[in-house]
């Protein structure tokens, strides 16, 4: 299972089939680094430090004080302010990050299932 945007490890509602599978988490922003477990009860675990894009290039990533929501993307702050905690989409500072498309990824490692 390769699950894009790893920082909070895999989501609950897979952890029942977990025996069964072997996880490759893909996270891009370094900082989530240490935000990630490695999961005993899943077959295997391998995380990727990429970020998954249309084509293998360096971009500009957005790292967010919070850093599960940095993105490629510049937040919306008109939209943002009318939500709590909207600071968490400041971002602090910008970073080149190589960038590769998913075939790329699935000749590193076997890919069964895309979440």
């Amino acid at each position: 299972m390769l699950d894009i945007g790893a920082a909070g490890g895999i989501e609950p509602r897979w952890r029942e089939v977990c025996s069964n599978i072997n996880y490759i988490g893909v996270e891009a922003d370094e900082r989530s680094g240490n935000k990630l477990c490695v999961l005993e009860e899943c077959r295997s675990t391998r995380y990727l430090q990429t970020f998954a894009w249309s084509k293998e290039e360096k971009i500009n990533f957005n790292l967010c004080l919070k850093p599960e929501v940095s993105s490629v993307y510049q937040p919306n702050r008109i939209l943002l302010e009318q939500y709590p905690m909207a600071k968490r989409f400041n971002v602090v500072e910008k970073q080149i990050i190589n960038a590769e498309p998913l075939d790329k990824m699935a000749d590193k490692v076997k890919i069964d299932f895309r979440s």
